[in-house]
């Protein structure tokens, strides 16, 4: 079976390909605009026609459109157009809805462009074999809203190298300073928001110990940077203003996790992400975790094990920092934890195992 893998981000494609070539004789193809460390066949960029042409030559029994594709809902569901005749997949990271909301956000026809791409994304599942969530929340979203039947949905949670770029790190028994890391996207509003409930937590864990915050954000283009001084603006509002650190566009997210000692994540609802990884790279690199119950975030932890899964207020935030930052023997038997869990369950193999199976059956 010929199985063509279109626009994944590079690290996705470079890791699935291995470990999904050969499984269950799948024979892979994958297909990008991005340069590849690994085989590919290389697209033009935002170009449906070539698109096209580049997947009539190269045939494949299915064909599973990535994270890259899905996020130009209106060129992929052209493409579909013409593409009738092809078996296909679609594969989700993050909830849809979310990304036409950040699209239309602050356009003078937002509300035109959000039933626009709405109708493109709805064109596109009609008409793919299966969707694969990363998350079962996402999967559960998508049946509770009618966008597709519960038969044609399958929960893959994500791979990560684990063995690779994140890794484990000592971590000593005592600590004198405790350092927290939380990161985002800048570019989501609704992410954004989820900082604002980190920071004010951090009012409560400052008062009553030495611990800084550093908060890491990716950011581009007006929205971005907008919401990156909104950020600002809720630090500059903080008691503990100078215990605050904003890093934008940072390089090295590995030397962060390894000079912090607890992370914490936290997304404002259900549908403002997906599952996401940088929990899983905060495991691998040994540290404690801490996350709101919203979205994929609580299946990316094994609460009690690896960290905690809180209500999602700031109490709740910073009654679980406090703990870890009083009880070492807790937090260093997390962080040990961390590795094996990640490696157990959000392995690329495994992933590849689970595509394999819905692959192989239709």
């Amino acid at each position: 079976m010929r199985v063509g893998l279109v626009e994944f981000r590079a690290e996705v494609a470079e890791n699935l390909s291995g470990s999904l070539n050969g499984c269950q004789g799948i024979e892979v193809l994958t297909f990008s605009s991005e340069d590849l460390s690994t085989d590919y066949i290389e697209l033009e960029k935002n170009s449906p026609f070539n698109l096209y042409r580049t997947l009539s030559t190269n045939k494949c029994d299915v064909y599973l459109f990535g994270e890259e594709s899905y996020l130009k809902p209106v060129v992929t569901g052209a493409v579909m157009a013409l593409l009738r005749r092809i078996r296909f997949g679609i594969h989700l990271v993050a909830w849809f809805e979310d990304d036409i909301a950040t699209r239309a956000e602050g356009r003078a026809l937002g509300g035109l462009m959000k039933k626009i791409f709405r109708a493109a994304y709805l064109f596109v599942f009609n008409r793919s074999l299966f969707i694969i969530t990363n998350s079962r929340k996402g999967a559960e979203l998508m049946v509770r809203n009618g966008y597709a039947d519960s038969r044609r949905i399958f929960p893959v949670l994500c791979g990560i190298d684990y063995r690779g770029e994140f890794t484990a790190g000592a971590r000593d028994d005592t600590v004198d300073e405790f350092h927290i890391l939380t990161v985002s996207n800048a570019n989501f509003t609704r992410k954004t928001h989820g900082l604002f409930t980190i920071i004010e937590a951090f009012d409560i864990v400052a008062a009553c110990s030495t611990a800084t915050l550093t908060i890491a954000v990716s950011a581009s283009g007006d929205r971005g940077n907008n919401n990156v001084e909104q950020v600002k603006k809720k630090i500059g509002s903080s008691a503990f203003a100078r215990r605050i650190r904003l890093l934008v566009n940072v390089d090295n997210m590995k030397q962060l996790y390894r000079d912090s000692h607890i992370f914490v994540y936290h997304t404002p609802d259900d549908t403002s992400d997906g599952l996401p990884r940088v929990i899983l790279e905060a495991q691998a690199c040994s540290l404690p975790v801490i996350v709101g119950n919203k979205s994929g975030c609580p299946e990316a932890v094994s609460h009690g094990r690896t960290g905690f899964v809180v209500e999602g207020s700031p109490a709740s935030f910073a009654e679980k920092i406090v703990e870890l930052i009083e009880d070492s023997r807790l937090r260093n038997e997390m962080a040990r934890s961390g590795p094996g869990w990640v490696e157990t369950e959000f392995s690329w193999d495994k992933m590849a195992a689970e595509y394999a199976k819905i692959l192989v059956s239709k």
